[in-house]
Formats: structure tokens, C-alpha cells, sequence
């Protein structure tokens, strides 16, 4: 069994296992021991995302990235990001799924031999990294000399060691990092002089890895509509609410998988109500919605025949529509499934 199977298998029941953990617990409120605040929380993810998936993990690919011909489709960080950037995202979410639902259960870690298995391999890829450091510093600092490199690598493994003995200094040090690695990217732009087009060109220049993705398909959506009466100034009633979407789908002409996350802001610009009970009064409040499709096309007796299983509305988020004539009695539609059948004639 080569390492690219091993790999290949743990990306996929990965993906899987994080698809049913959504499916199942999407709608679960979890809360560990020791809460954050949204912005703590997600620097937290920033960071870990950052020094795992663009740091750690292709350290010893960038190189590699950068002087294979079969590379040659797109630049190093990239692929490096591509491949590695969203990856990383879904350990994270398995791992804190297990220590906030499952680990209060099973108190696996609190078993002595565990914890000397769960510190041997802290230790060890701790000094993994390191040692991808130490080797690797030369390749993106080349005129660098022993003695630097050395004291660096001490540096940075004796600030691990201290930043990780409390929550408090990991979140500092989260706060900060991800400030540091915005203001970075902002001097660098101001330095290389290209201006704000460069920079939209520069950053459009991971769209080669994911063309390179066979039968890969990414999209945005966002839309905005305004609408007051001349006279008065008054909103128009059921007016809907601005959106932003994303969605990710698979498609190779016969089978077909994709996802989708669309994201309602709140609607408070409405008419007064005339009644209690007036829709058309009412403001909503902001909502996310998730849905999900497997499709399968055939052809039979020179028609196209196809079949489409959706989930919608995954999380079960309890919504009401801005435009919807209900909204005062009824919420939108929860979690439901579909399967869809039809013949193109």
C-alpha cells in the first residue's frame, strides 16, 4: 500500500465522516470548557489552518511545486493552497466535534496510556515540524548560515513550548498572528508598487489549480434589491433580503455531486405594520442555509434521462422568508430530501 493511497483513503472518509456529522448533528449547539468569542475562535482556526495547511504540510512539497514540470500549470502556492488550505479545515472540524461531543462521553484521553500515546505523538510531530524547518530554511533563504538557521528553529520551538502552556497565550498569539499575516500581505502589496489590478491578478492566480481539477466547478452568488415608494420614502412591502452564496459541484457529465451555502442577511426595512397579524410589517432575521445533490444522467431510447437526489436545507435552520405572505404563522420548510426524476424531451 503506497502513501498516496493511505492519503487518498483518509481525504475521503474524511469528507465523508464530516457530510454525516452535518447531516446528523448540523443543528447541534456545542460549547467546550472554556469558551471564545467568535473572533478568538475563528483567528484560532486561522492560525492553525495557516501553520498546518500552508506551512507544515508543504514544506517539503513547495520545492518540489516549484521544479517538477508537471507542476509547471499554476505556481507553488497555489497548489500548495489549494490542495492543502481547505483540506486541513476538515480535521479541524472532526477534531473539535470529538473533544466538545464525544470525548465528554468517553473520557478516552483521561485513560494514562492514552495520554503517554497522545504526548508521544505531540512530541513527535512537533519535532517533525522542526526538523522540516531546519531542513527546508535554506531553499527559501538561501544565503542563511547554520548559526541562524539553528537559533531560529530554537526561537521558534522554545515560543511553541511557552505559548501553549495556557488558552490565553494561544489566543494572543492567534489574534496577533492573524493581524501580523494580513499586515504582511498589505506591505507587500504596497512595496511591489502593482497596485490594486496586480493584486486582483496575483490572486486570481490560484484559479489554475482548481481549472486543473477535472469537471470541477466553483461559483459565487450575491444579490441586493432596494425598493421605496416615490412619494413617501417607505420600503416596499416583501421586499427580499440581500444574499451571498457559494457552491462547489462535481460533474463529469454522468454523475454529479454538489454543494451549496447560501447566506440571508436580516430585513428590517419594511413598511409599518396596519395589523399585528400584517406580513408585510414584519422584519426577518438573518438565516444560512446548506443543500446538497447527487445526480446521475443515463441515456435510454435517445433521451436523457436524469435523477437527482437533494437535501435542503442540511442544518435545519429555522427560517422565515422576507417575501413569504406567511411569515406572521409559519416558518420555511426544515430539512427535507428529494428525489427528482426527469426526461429531457
Amino acid at each position: 500500500m503506497t502513501a498516496q493511497t493511505v492519503l487518498s483513503a483518509a481525504i475521503i472518509v474524511t469528507l465523508l465522516t464530516s457530510a454525516a456529522i452535518v447531516v446528523r448533528w448540523g443543528g447541534r449547539r456545542v460549547e467546550g470548557p472554556l469558551p471564545l468569542s467568535l473572533l478568538g475562535f475563528m483567528t484560532l482556526l486561522f492560525t492553525s489552518g495557516l501553520d498546518v495547511g500552508l506551512i507544515m504540510l508543504p514544506l517539503t512539497e513547495f520545492p518540489v511545486y516549484a521544479r517538477e514540470p508537471e507542476y509547471a500549470f499554476a505556481n507553488p502556492l497555489a497548489i500548495a493552497f489549494g490542495f492543502w488550505g481547505f483540506l486541513v479545515w476538515g480535521f479541524y472540524f472532526l477534531t473539535t466535534f470529538y473533544f466538545l461531543t464525544v470525548e465528554p462521553h468517553l473520557r478516552l484521553f483521561e485513560i494514562p496510556a492514552v495520554k503517554v500515546v497522545n504526548n508521544i505523538i505531540i512530541v513527535g510531530t512537533c519535532a517533525f515540524t522542526a526538523h522540516l524547518l531546519l531542513r527546508n530554511l535554506p531553499f527559501y533563504v538561501p544565503s542563511i548560515d547554520d548559526g541562524s538557521r539553528y537559533g531560529i528553529v530554537g526561537a521558534t520551538v522554545l515560543l511553541s513550548v511557552l505559548t501553549s502552556t495556557h488558552i490565553r497565550f494561544i489566543r494572543v498569539l492567534s489574534v496577533s498572528s492573524m493581524w501580523m499575516f494580513g499586515a504582511l500581505v498589505v506591505a507587500m502589496w504596497l512595496a511591489s508598487g502593482m497596485g490594486a489590478r496586480g493584486l486582483a491578478y496575483s490572486a486570481a492566480e490560484i484559479g489554475p489549480y482548481f481549472r486543473r481539477l477535472p469537471h470541477f466547478v466553483l461559483g459565487t452568488m450575491g444579490d441586493m434589491v432596494r425598493g421605496y415608494f416615490k412619494s413617501s420614502g417607505v420600503p416596499l412591502p416583501f421586499m427580499p433580503a440581500a444574499r451571498l452564496g457559494a457552491l462547489a459541484r462535481w460533474d463529469d457529465g454522468t454523475r454529479s455531486v454538489g454543494a451549496e451555502y447560501r447566506h440571508a442577511f436580516a430585513q428590517t426595512r419594511v413598511p409599518p405594520a396596519v395589523t399585528d397579524a400584517d406580513p408585510a410589517g414584519m422584519p426577518t432575521s438573518a438565516y444560512n442555509l446548506v443543500n446538497l445533490n447527487f445526480g446521475y444522467n443515463l441515456s435510454l431510447a435517445g433521451r436523457v434521462h436524469s435523477i437527482m437526489l437533494r437535501a435542503d436545507n442540511l442544518l435545519d435552520e429555522r427560517y422565515v422568508d422576507a417575501t413569504s405572505r406567511i411569515k406572521t404563522f409559519a416558518f420555511n420548510p426544515g430539512r427535507n430530501l428529494a428525489l427528482v426524476y426527469r426526461v429531457e424531451f
